[in-house]
């Protein structure tokens, strides 16, 4: 449990790394682009994303599997990479040969596509996944924070006007392709004595593929929102108020979804070992799993809601009044995320049952994009984070029908019901407390912090088990 805390303190880091620049700079470029020129990005970036895709055909969760897999049984780990790299290069290729054929044929702002192309290119040098496999987790936090910190001045110093916005989309994609090629140079310490190996693609392209199913459904309901808002509203500014709402949810659930990674490799290790063997442990970790994501994603929904009118307004500026009542909704989905990720992403692909997750999420994409089509005609980008929240809820109820046998629904419901008494009793005394103060920046810090230690204190007091994995040095 120790190799687990230290791996879920540097993959929490590394996935609030990823988000970091958008986040810290949102506030200075909500007010220096405008809700028009951020969702004029938002909309091509969701382009971009259906590129990206196909380039990783699913190896991100598929690599990190099969190398846990073959470093439990003790097989050839360095001939399985350079098989997975082979497999993500001709992917990248032959999508981006394909990305500048439409941007050539269908879009006007033609410079902007092209240097977003930058994040697709990004995705050959991405070998996160391999560290993941191998829990070294901390390679990944370190040289993704350099990079995060060496794009955020370079935004901060040439971004000043409207006209700058193709500046930020080559200084936010050129941050995510430095951190992964920085990633290489600690790559021979952990697989040395590069030589000529006999390369076997061939084997690793349908069980990827299978994987790439599945994450091509969960784009379908995740980054199609965005292409559906866009088309169907014919308005920047909509989508604008879309992103700004989806990237503090987003920054939220990473925090949230931080322990499925860890968990997964780890499963999968146990897995690869024999599930026989490891069948207790590995439910005691999936338990565990649903403890911390309900500690943690039921309070952050919650807390969101609360402070919701007070920090748009002190975080963006003026102008985006419509992000308060969408991140109020939107917040539900914390949970919700949390609890597919435990089923999803640490038991089915752990236990090469994509097919399930790939079901689950077709269900999901099917809900989004029917509600799409009538919810965001009549309600703009409301309707879209309507849909979103119900589609998310069908894909986590399938989950745990398939997962029925394995996940007990009444453990799962106790953890449930205890968090959100607790998080309740925060909330009203948050509430009570926000009734008495102003709408200035000292205030929401006070209500903040005010609760958290409401929060802190009710898990000290019930002396909750996850207080025992945070400050128990032999967990």
């Amino acid at each position: 449990m120790n190799t687990i805390k230290r791996n879920y303190i540097f993959n929490l880091a590394y996935q609030v790394l990823i988000l970091i620049v958008p986040l810290i700079t949102a506030p200075y470029l909500s007010r220096v682009l405008g809700a028009d020129k951020i969702g004029e990005y938002s909309f091509a970036q969701s382009i971009v994303s259906y590129f990206s895709l196909v380039a990783v055909l699913g190896t991100s969760l598929y690599g990190q599997r099969t190398i846990s897999y073959e470093r439990s049984r003790g097989g050839n780990i360095r001939k399985t990479f350079l098989e997975i790299l082979s497999l993500r290069i001709v992917g990248t290729f032959i999508s981006t040969l394909c990305y500048f054929l439409f941007i050539v044929c269908n879009v006007d702002n033609k410079i902007l596509y092209i240097v977003a192309v930058i994040e697709l290119i990004a995705v050959i040098f991405d070998i996160s996944w391999f560290y993941q496999g191998i829990e070294k987790f901390q390679t990944i936090t370190i040289y993704n924070g350099i990079s995060k910190v060496i794009g955020t001045c370079l935004i901060f110093t040439f971004v000043r006007t409207k006209s700058d916005l193709v500046y930020y989309v080559l200084f936010y994609c050129g941050t995510i392709l430095l951190g992964n090629i920085l990633q290489w140079l600690n790559l021979k310490k952990v697989l040395p004595n590069y030589k000529k190996e006999d390369l076997n693609i061939k084997v690793h392209l349908l069980p990827s593929f299978a994987l790439f199913v599945s994450q091509l459904a969960i784009q379908l309901y995740t980054v199609l929102d965005k292409t559906m808002i866009g088309l169907i509203t014919k308005s920047n500014y909509e989508n604008g108020y879309y992103e700004q709402s989806q990237k503090l949810v987003k920054m939220a659930t990473t925090i949230v979804t931080a322990i499925g990674a860890v968990m997964a490799s780890r499963i999968a290790v146990l897995y690869g070992e024999g599930y026989e063997k490891n069948k207790y442990k590995i439910k005691k970790l999936l338990e565990f799993s649903f403890r911390l994501v309900f500690c943690t994603s039921i309070p952050i929904a919650v807390g969101i809601r609360l402070v919701a009118s007070r920090f748009v307004p002190l975080f963006y500026g003026n102008g985006y009044d419509e992000v308060i009542p969408m991140l109020s909704r939107l917040s539900i989905i914390v949970p919700i995320i949390g609890c597919s990720n435990i089923i999803g992403i640490q038991l089915f692909v752990p236990s090469k049952r994509e097919n399930l997750l790939t079901k689950s999420v077709f269900v999901g994409s099917c809900i989004n994009v029917i509600l799409n089509i009538f919810l965001i005609k009549r309600y703009a980008a409301m309707g879209a984070i309507i849909a979103s929240v119900i589609a998310e809820f069908g894909v986590t109820c399938v989950q745990f029908y398939f997962a029925k046998d394995e996940i007990s629904l009444k453990t799962t419901t106790k953890l449930f019901v205890r968090y959100t008494f607790f998080s309740v009793v925060m909330y009203y005394s948050g509430k009570i407390l926000s009734s008495t103060l102003d709408y200035s920046v000292f205030s929401m810090l006070i209500i903040i912090s005010v609760c958290v230690i409401i929060y802190a204190t009710e898990l000290i007091v019930s002396k909750d088990p996850i207080l025992t994995f945070v400050f128990n040095k032999e967990t």
